[in-house]
């Protein structure tokens, strides 16, 4: 089977910038501009999900004997895992602060019959259980306001599923938004609002009609519907937003592959540039919203792509890595193929994904610094 990445080229999908530039990592004088990252076992896979917003630390899971681990990365420490004490199941890193100070994310804990968030902090170099709503058994974080507060959503004996918060130097599980029994809202992302406030988006799922619509909230005036969105999808994720205001989410249809969105601030929706009977999405975007990156499949292949705006304000597709051949960055002879491309550091110059090694054969993280146009 060919891979998409391949099909990409012979597509003719925009490739590398003219003259291209010699950038380094951060921290790395000298250095390569594309880092595998590693991983936590020999022989096994790491799947980056965040990087932070100064772009020195990826966070995410790793395989290991024992199972998924969740790891920080960063160019003078390399992999680390950052399993909670005692935990001896699977642990999933989601969420990092922008100066990599702070992770979070969930796992099965040590009673092994629970997934509970979990948060670690560079002062204490440990990873610490967040704890539940009442008698619960659910809890998950998936985002990390500049104060430290982690938000997440949690379930409780009841089986309702509530929005919470953890805050900096409390153990309490904070109840923001109470669960219901036809709606469940999973926040993905969070930013912190001029008067203090913070806001956070996700997706709220209406049971009884199995529609999943993109949301925000804030203490005042509450639940917002992002959009509005076409009909035709069914479910909205927002994944990510840019300062300005423009959102990227996920848009999937009753039928049909899926399409990376964009809701700009004025409240119009573009569908991101992507080939007939591709499907599509969009994960995360530049603080200055002029990059934004994801994937793009077709069945079983996949390959990791960058929508950059114009001066026009339009949205033009690249295969990331035809990008990174064309610019020198990484070599025809590494054997690597890009999956997908997971985060965007705020600058919007250092990307963090995941692909194929070729010559580890095995699935590895990845991190690149990929020169502006």
């Amino acid at each position: 089977m060919i891979p998409l990445t391949f099909l990409f080229l012979l597509a003719g999908l925009p490739g590398a910038p003219a003259t291209p530039a010699s950038p380094v990592l951060p921290e790395g004088g000298g250095e390569h501009a594309f880092q595998p990252i590693g991983t936590l076992f020999p022989e096994r896979s790491s799947h980056p999900a965040a990087i932070s917003k100064d772009g020195r630390t990826v966070v995410g899971t790793a395989g290991t004997g024992l199972g998924l681990r969740a790891f920080r990365w960063t160019r003078p420490t390399g992999m680390q895992g950052i399993h909670p004490d005692k935990w001896d199941h699977e642990t999933f890193a989601f969420a990092v602060s922008a100066d990599g100070s702070r992770i979070a994310g969930d796992g099965a804990d040590e009673t092994g019959n629970h997934r509970q968030a979990f948060l670690w902090t560079r002062e204490e170099g440990v990873s610490k259980g967040l704890g539940f709503v009442g008698a619960g058994f659910f809890s998950t974080a998936r985002a990390i306001l500049p104060d430290g507060t982690v938000l997440g959503f949690a379930t409780a004996a009841d089986n309702l599923s509530s929005v919470v918060a953890w805050t900096a130097g409390s153990d309490a599980t904070v109840v923001l938004v109470p669960g219901t029994p036809d709606y469940v809202v999973w926040p993905a992302f969070a930013r912190e609002l001029k008067d203090g406030r913070f806001e956070f988006f996700g997706t709220a799922w209406h049971a009884p009609t199995a529609h999943a619509s993109g949301v925000s909230w804030s203490a005042r005036p509450g639940f917002t519907r992002l959009g509005p969105f076409p009909e035709k999808y069914v479910i909205v994720m927002p994944n990510d937003m840019a300062r300005d205001g423009t959102l990227v989410c996920s848009g999937i249809p009753a039928a049909g592959p899926g399409r990376a969105l964009a809701l700009l601030p004025g409240g119009e929706v573009r569908e991101l540039p992507t080939p007939g009977g591709f499907g599509s999405t969009a994960l995360a975007i530049s603080e200055d919203g002029g990059r934004i990156v994801g994937t793009m499949y077709a069945g079983p292949n996949q390959a990791s792509v960058l929508w950059e705006r114009t001066a026009h304000g339009e949205f033009e597709l690249h295969a990331l890595q035809s990008v990174l051949l064309a610019a020198g960055v990484l070599p025809p002879a590494a054997g690597w193929l890009l999956h997908t491309a997971t985060d965007v550091s705020g600058d919007g110059e250092l990307i963090c994904g995941e692909g194929l090694n070729s010559g580890a054969q095995r699935i590895e993280g990845w991190v690149a610094r990929v020169p502006r146009r």
